[in-house]
């Protein structure tokens, strides 16, 4: 018999049915989404990214990064300061034309960041992506048959308000320990892996290798 990585074949039933969406922080059985790394039998149960309040900071800063421009042409109204003057119209263009420029950089700097930063539970592991765009990103990941302990995390008034937190996994393989961060229902999502590993190691069984 051949020996490969733990799977099993089919999602249990708190995860059998899909759920969520691309835009959302949490999506159970997600559609049409494959990573590099992934294998022949394996599949994609949960896709998690960080909750979408975690986006709260960077978005009221570019808000209020976008509404500086109005500001500063009210207070030059107000105070009937000739800024042709001292600077042409179509400098003002230009210099208005950089600005925003590197106010939608930030913003979608800032949103690929959080979509692209997901962690995923399949039949075989637990993967984390960390990306960085434009520079990196890294992976950890462990299979659910090393998984020794897992532990939910809920601190704060919003993450208490809203049902988000950190879900901790502690494995006895080389990767040690790593976080699933700021996750929707960090309770829920700790007992389905909690509830896979479990169930790799009493029914899974080998994956074969490739021909």
């Amino acid at each position: 018999m051949a020996h490969g990585i733990r799977h099993i074949d089919s999602a249990p039933p708190a995860i059998s049915r899909h759920e969520g969406g691309p835009l959302s922080s949490h999506e159970i059985l997600p559609h049409g989404v494959h990573f590099e790394t992934q294998n022949t039998y394996e599949t994609i149960f949960v896709l998690l990214r960080p909750h979408i309040l975690t986006n709260i900071g960077w978005i009221i800063s570019a808000a209020i990064t976008i509404l500086i421009p109005a500001a500063i042409e009210y207070l030059i109204i107000q105070f009937s300061v000739p800024l042709n003057d001292f600077v042409s119209l179509p400098s003002q263009i230009v210099i208005l034309a950089i600005y925003y420029s590197f106010v939608l950089t930030y913003i979608i700097f800032n949103f690929l960041d959080w979509y692209y930063d997901i962690y995923l539970v399949t039949n075989q592991r637990v993967v984390d992506y960390e990306f960085k765009p434009i520079s990196s990103y890294k992976v950890f990941e462990v299979s659910l048959e090393d998984i020794q302990d897992i532990r939910a995390k809920t601190v704060g008034f919003l993450p208490s308000i809203f049902d988000y937190g950190d879900v901790v996994i502690s494995s006895a393989a080389e990767t040690g320990s790593f976080k699933f961060h700021a996750v929707p229902a960090p309770n829920k999502f700790r007992d389905i892996i909690g509830d896979l590993s479990y169930k790799v190691r009493t029914e899974g069984h080998s994956q074969p290798h490739r021909p």
